[in-house]
């Protein structure tokens, strides 16, 4: 966020002299005054949602995210979490009693809480060295299985010298020998690996149940019984040189087993336990050694061990899936002609959209964002987003259309006047694919007169690209500045009605210059 604030300001930092501001447009610091809705967790009775509120601290420059609840008809809606400090990543209990979330409170490092709902009581549960992150309740909400960093023992080239009392001797020297030492972002990479750990959900100490210098990844599933849990993880012992290796792995909860589940050239990922147990939910595909693979939907049985692709036919990439309050039905969030929708999933591969304005979560960047969860009764709840709005939370039932529960920007936006979004689509140079783009015009534009432009291209990745807010454009707006957005072509997922289909056709023959 601080690097684009700083971008927003060096770019157009040829705005106006204060006293000619016109306030009726979006300004580079009305980001602080926006307020964006993400990490929906519908509770297990679908009867309330609970929320990340992210704001921007204009005192710090720096996020600032609290934990609210609105209720599956937009009342109720009230802070659960609230204030300086920020609070992420709510997780309900099974029985929706209580909420585990994530906070760097008291002046401590990002630490495991659980809140009870009825009296509002907190409780610490844990005092770790690194953040948690996959936090997942046991079915019997006695136990919480989550995520975190372990440090490795750095490697050293020679046992230096021991130093002298009181001398100021220079750092020591940091020997590399990762594949991957470095991240944009980030910097340079501790060494050491994420493991899985369980911690009394009252209490107590996280018990490390993964082993070995792997990365082990979430989504984490337990199993209904609660022996078990089902993770992502890439274990071969050259796993750095095959990135894309990641296999389906289950660890028994009290021994720490662990059994291969998944075996192929290909990732696999995100699992999920249906209701019964009978079945696991994944996503993954069979390496083609591309630069683009489209993410397909299998589900596992878990007596035999047998897999079923129920979207191999389906040409879209596949970002999410969740059962749908049963064991016989599916939702699936995947990207289309620059939106991000909901569908069910039938087990026979039939799919049905229900849902086509995920989005707007992520503010500094023109891709598709926004996630779902599910309630046990099949109900559901999503980041609601638009091209003239952050995103705010929806809610609905079973498959039917939702309502939107917030508006968290009417306040700012009931005054503003935003660019008109228009999309335009042209022919490929290759194949006669349609590609996709848009234009954004800045408030009040007229046809009539030349204004500058800003041509934005989209390249060296496979993200999608949409119809989303974004700061960055509403900024440059105001300076009367014309955006053409097209999608790169050698982006096909975000442009193409078929991806795959634009990828064998045009593969080696398109070059840029």
């Amino acid at each position: 966020m601080q690097r684009l604030i700083a971008v927003l300001f060096f770019v157009f930092g040829t705005a106006l002299a204060a006293d000619d501001v016109d306030n009726s447009v979006f300004l580079t610091t009305d980001i602080f005054e926006l307020e964006v809705a993400t990490d929906p967790q519908i509770s297990p009775d679908g009867s309330k949602i609970a929320y990340v509120r992210l704001a921007m601290d204009i005192m710090t420059d720096k996020p600032r995210s609290n934990i609210w609840v609105v209720g599956n008809s937009g009342t109720g809606h009230r802070p659960l979490l609230s204030g300086a400090d920020s609070f992420t990543s709510p997780r309900w209990s099974p029985a929706g009693d209580r909420l585990a979330y994530v906070s760097s409170a008291e002046g401590r490092g990002a630490e495991l809480y659980v809140r009870w709902m009825d009296t509002g009581q907190t409780a610490l549960l844990s005092n770790l060295p690194a953040t948690p992150s996959a936090i997942s309740w046991s079915p019997d909400g006695r136990q919480i299985a989550f995520s975190a960093f372990v440090k490795g023992e750095p490697t050293t080239l020679a046992k230096p010298p021991k130093t002298p009392e009181g001398a100021e001797w220079a750092p020591p020297v940091i020997v590399i020998d990762a594949l991957q030492y470095r991240a944009d972002g980030r910097g340079y990479l501790e060494q050491g690996f994420n493991q899985i750990f369980v911690i009394p959900a009252e209490g107590g100490t996280p018990r490390q149940i993964s082993s070995g210098d792997f990365n082990h990844n979430g989504p984490l599933t337990w199993s209904p019984d609660g022996r078990t849990i089902v993770l992502s993880a890439n274990r071969l012992d050259d796993w750095e040189y095959q990135p894309l290796q990641s296999e389906l792995w289950s660890i028994n909860v009290n021994t720490g087993d662990m059994q291969q589940l998944t075996d192929r050239l290909g990732p696999d990922a995100a699992p999920v336990y249906s209701p019964d147990g009978s079945k696991i939910a994944y996503l993954g595909f069979d390496d083609r050694k591309m630069g683009y693979h489209n993410s397909i939907v299998y589900v596992m049985d878990t007596d035999d061990g047998s897999t079923q692709a129920l979207t191999d036919d389906f040409d879209r990439s596949v970002a999410g899936v969740r059962w749908a309050g049963s064991s016989t039905r599916l939702y699936i969030q995947y990207d289309d002609r620059g939106k991000r929708y909901l569908a069910t999933l039938g087990l026979n591969g039939k799919i049905e959209p229900f849902a086509d304005d995920l989005g707007s979560t992520s503010l500094g960047r023109p891709y598709t964002s926004g996630g779902f969860s599910v309630a046990d009764n099949g109900a559901y709840a999503y980041s609601m987003g638009s091209v003239d709005r952050p995103a705010d939370i929806a809610s609905g039932k079973r498959g039917r259309a939702a309502i939107r529960l917030t508006n968290l920007n009417d306040d700012l936006f009931s005054h503003k006047t935003l660019g008109n979004v228009e999309e335009i689509t042209w022919l490929s140079s290759v194949g006669d694919h349609e590609i996709q783009g848009w234009i954004v015009t800045p408030p009040n534009f007229d046809a009539d007169k030349n204004i500058r432009s800003y041509l934005r291209f989209t390249a060296g990745h496979s993200r999608h690209t949409g119809r989303i807010f974004l700061p960055r454009y509403n900024s440059m707006q105001r300076q009367a500045m014309l955006f053409c957005i097209p999608t790169h072509a050698v982006q096909p997922a975000t442009v193409m009605s078929s991806p795959m289909k634009f990828i064998t056709t045009t593969r080696g023959r398109i070059t840029t210059t």
